[in-house]
């Protein structure tokens, strides 16, 4: 990111714990919608902190070839999945979207496994691809099968944490845009999750349902929202913001859990509708498929669009 330029205003250096001081001393005199390199949770806090949101960019090459393009337009495919009342639904989606180095190097990797295509998964990844790095978006939208869904990565336009951002409604906006040019209609939300865990013991309320209310009427078309990469329960539920889905994960794969371990989970689940999220650097789509092949015919693998429908019309009877 050092030497490219986007539409929505990269600032792009190497950072490490000294540098991470110096900008906490600098970041008041930048404007809000500026971007920052990373060193995960303490560094992500910070920039949140200050407004703003971060574009990983860790092992990404050739950024001043991948940012040229012609003129595009960014479409997925429709799906024909039904809803049936009797059946239970799983979503699988894999992380790690927001980093740029990731989605050019280990997802394209997972994106070759043989049993892409064989099952219905979602992939998050930037929206700020369109304007950072079009001709990789480009890429896996003209090869992606009909059972291929993206999904902008957490949390929208760039990583940051939403519950500790004062300028959320001013990301929002940059993230309802982008979403709009990439088609992509359900976000992956990652709120401070040490503060998520004082909340969920807060006898006074959580502050999610609140953060989530703002994607839901911030994001022009959205489907619906995918919630945490983990949480202190090792089950998927979800709940309704307005009209508005939000569903948290499944975690898989984050602590050395087995696939038997994974297909556990969802089995002792008696929810009708659950999302799975993935570690992507420690699972493929032959591994999901593994885990699917082993579920009897009471559970069907949706895409994460699909299963944000089956549960809008689930809940207020609404037209798929």
């Amino acid at each position: 990111l050092e030497n490219t330029k986007s539409n929505i205003g990269i600032l792009g250096f190497w950072t490490n714990q000294s540098m991470a001081n110096i900008l906490s001393s600098m970041m008041k005199f930048v404007k809000k919608d500026a971007e920052y390199p990373w060193t995960e949770y303490f560094f992500v806090k910070l920039v949140s902190s200050y407004g703003n949101f971060v574009v990983p960019s860790s092992e990404i090459e050739n950024l001043s070839l991948f940012s040229y393009s012609e003129p595009f337009q960014l479409k997925q495919a429709v799906s024909n999945a039904k809803y049936d009342s009797e059946k239970k639904y799983l979503t699988f989606v894999f992380s790690d979207g927001d980093n740029l180095g990731y989605v050019n190097d280990q997802m394209h990797k997972l994106w070759n496994d043989e049993n892409r295509g064989k099952i219905a998964l979602g992939w998050s990844m930037s929206p700020s691809l369109v304007d950072v790095a079009p001709s990789i978006i480009k890429y896996y939208y003209a090869t992606a099968t009909p059972k291929d869904r993206i999904v902008a990565s957490p949390s929208g336009i760039g990583y940051h944490y939403p519950n500790v951002n004062p300028h959320l409604d001013h990301n929002l906006e940059i993230t309802s845009s982008q979403m709009q040019k990439a088609d992509m209609h359900e976000v992956w939300v990652l709120n401070d999750i040490i503060q998520e865990i004082f909340d969920d013991y807060n006898p006074f309320g959580h502050s999610e349902p609140g953060i989530m209310k703002k994607y839901a009427e911030k994001i022009e078309n959205l489907n619906g929202i995918l919630a945490r990469y983990w949480h202190l329960s090792e089950q998927s539920s979800y709940y309704m913001v307005g009209d508005k889905p939000v569903i948290q994960s499944l975690p898989a794969f984050f602590f050395g859990e087995s696939s038997d371990t994974i297909y556990d989970r969802i089995k002792k689940s008696h929810n009708k509708f659950t999302f799975v999220a993935l570690n992507a650097n420690k699972t493929s789509p032959s591994d999901v498929v593994k885990i699917t092949q082993r579920l009897d015919g009471n559970y069907d693998v949706v895409r994460p669009d699909d299963l944000m429908k089956f549960i809008t019309y689930h809940e207020n009877g609404t037209s798929i």
